[in-house]
């Protein structure tokens, strides 16, 4: 609804940066501070795991560290 124009939406700043930047969003209420929340990554630990699962596990670890 945000994007249509009909509505505001809280939305952590990585989710829209591209809407942000192309102006198809506008982030208002900006003097007010924002809340860092955390971020879990739930995966079954196991002795066998495929590389692609923990290629994934590294790339969103890098990602957001």
């Amino acid at each position: 609804m945000a994007k249509l124009g009909q509505g505001v939406a809280a939305m952590p700043k990585w989710m829209v940066e591209h809407e942000l930047k192309s102006g198809s969003l506008t982030q208002i209420l900006e003097q007010y501070k924002t809340v860092k929340l955390p971020m879990y990554m739930v995966y079954k630990d196991s002795e066998y795991q495929p590389q692609r699962i923990r290629a994934f596990i590294d790339f969103i670890s890098n990602y957001f560290s």
